[in-house]
């Protein structure tokens, strides 16, 4: 009787193929886990960005305005403004204001004095010396002082080659310099044409002679003002702000207050009952947006339009 043997060997070519089975699937695997990784990745920086686009934003305290009694008008708006609960910091320089109303809107980004340049004058006085080029047409510009006429104060008058001339008071009568030297201290004031800033003029030193700031006394011109005013604010385009409580790193957290300062030009202030929105933005944020109304009489020289009531 015949007994059939059925164990076997196994083939070489079947090693083989279960050898190369288990490197598909291992790299199959690989491929699966760094896929996954970079997903859960992308997926993280998603949910990072949504969440700060929903949360990131600014909560309006109060919003006052200057009013004029006279013509009835308003302008000259103050806009206190603290974090949102649960917002990130606010980087100020990418923090946009855009002002709506029914005759007039302009958007506004941060007036500040950043890494510019202070320009020294030197000696100035009643024959024109050179400025720098504050227009932007590629000419330079000059500059001399004025008498105001007697016993009043005398002025800067610069030549903007572009626009033609403007005036900027000292404060001083420096006539009877050559007499008893006078000491000058004048504060940053602005360099305006047609209400728009050119730049910003200050002076610390004495004048010993008649009508001149001599090379010992500072007369310096800048751009952007050390400190944010109305009086040195360009209109419209741009805004600035005040710290009410917090620090000067141009960061709005957690815990600090700024009141932001913005001004429209003559031509575009606003006559009583008319409705107005502020709406403000930042680079990775949701938008705010505070609207109200001028109330029908002007009754003081600052009007509280924010919060209605």
């Amino acid at each position: 009787m015949m007994v059939r043997n059925k164990k076997a060997l196994m083939g070489i070519g079947t090693l083989i193929i279960f050898i190369a089975t288990i490197l598909v699937a291992a790299v199959a695997a690989a491929v699966l886990i760094s896929t996954s990784n970079v997903l859960q990745q992308r997926s993280l920086l998603v949910g990072q960005e949504a969440r700060k686009s929903i949360t990131n934003a600014i909560e309006v305290i109060s919003v006052l305005s200057g009013s004029n009694s006279t013509d009835e008008t308003f302008n000259d708006f103050e806009i206190l403004v603290r974090l949102s609960p649960g917002s990130d910091a606010l980087q100020m320089r990418l923090f946009d204001l855009q002002y709506i109303s029914l005759f007039f809107d302009q958007g506004a980004d941060l007036f500040y004095n950043e890494n510019q340049t202070n320009m020294e004058l030197g000696q100035v006085n009643t024959s024109w010396a050179p400025l720098y080029d504050l227009d932007g047409d590629d000419v330079i510009d000059s500059i001399r002082i004025v008498n105001g006429s007697h016993s009043a104060a005398d002025f800067f008058q610069v030549n903007l080659t572009y626009l033609g001339l403007t005036n900027v008071s000292i404060g001083y009568d420096l006539s009877d310099a050559g007499t008893t030297p006078i000491l000058v201290m004048m504060d940053e004031a602005a360099i305006t044409f047609d209400e728009d800033v050119y730049g910003i003029i200050s002076v610390n030193g004495r004048s010993d002679d008649d009508l001149t700031l001599n090379a010992s006394a500072t007369v310096i011109v800048k751009e952007v003002p050390s400190d944010c005013s109305f009086d040195v604010l360009q209109p419209e385009s741009k805004y600035c702000y005040q710290i009410v409580n917090g620090n000067n790193d141009m960061v709005l957290n957690s815990g600090e207050r700024f009141k932001l300062l913005y001004r429209v030009k003559h031509e575009n202030r606003l006559p009583t009952g008319n409705e107005i929105s502020f709406i403000f933005t930042n680079e990775k944020g949701r938008m705010t947006e505070a609207s109200m109304r001028t109330p029908d009489v002007v009754v003081s020289t600052k009007t509280k339009l924010w919060p209605l009531g």
